[in-house]
């Protein structure tokens, strides 16, 4: 769900730069959505598992 809450919030401040910045490039917003969605992702999980694994 928190992987969830920061990709929208992420989505929300990419576009709202892009469509507000003269010359934002869409590689941006691309490129910076899919490295934060994949590195929160990873950290989601990172803290996931090993609190699951403790009855957390």
């Amino acid at each position: 769900m928190l992987v969830l809450w920061y990709v929208l919030t992420l989505v929300m401040l990419l576009l709202s730069n892009f469509a507000t910045l003269k010359g934002w490039p869409a590689k941006v917003v691309a490129a910076d959505l899919a490295w934060g969605t994949a590195l929160t992702t990873v950290v989601s999980l990172v803290a996931y598992y090993p609190g699951s694994w403790i009855g957390a």
